[in-house]
């Protein structure tokens, strides 16, 4: 529960149902299959730095907010022009477009908890 806690840290103490969904989904996927799709996409967030990571937050928190630009810019308090430009270089940088549908928003979202999940794997 620890470790589910800490991949789901960006929620102020709340888990949220579709955040265990997700990371039990990343955790069924075979080795393979994982190695075929998230962990390219991972290494490119990884290659970029913090910028990647940045993208990354605002990708999964625009998903997490039904795509609506402004919800996502006042949580973020950044204006609606940076994530618009955040969500334009994601797709940029991993091939994802957030705006083409339900495949790219969905491999996104399991990239950002694929991410929480190596991360607390390597501080463990």
């Amino acid at each position: 529960m620890i470790a589910l806690g800490h991949s789901c840290g960006h929620n102020s103490g709340y888990i949220d149902f579709e955040d265990i969904l997700f990371e039990a989904l990343v955790c069924s996927l075979p080795g393979r299959l994982r190695g075929r799709y998230l962990e390219p996409l991972y290494q490119k967030i990884v290659a970029a730095g913090e910028e990647g990571i940045q993208l990354l937050e605002t990708v999964e928190a625009c998903i997490d907010n039904n795509m609506n630009i402004k919800q996502t810019a006042e949580q973020l308090y950044l204006h609606r022009n940076t994530v618009t430009n955040r969500l334009e270089r994601i797709k940029l940088l991993t091939g994802l477009d957030p705006g083409t549908g339900f495949r790219a928003l969905f491999w996104l979202k399991m990239l950002a908890v694929y991410r929480r999940l190596v991360q607390t794997r390597d501080e463990a």
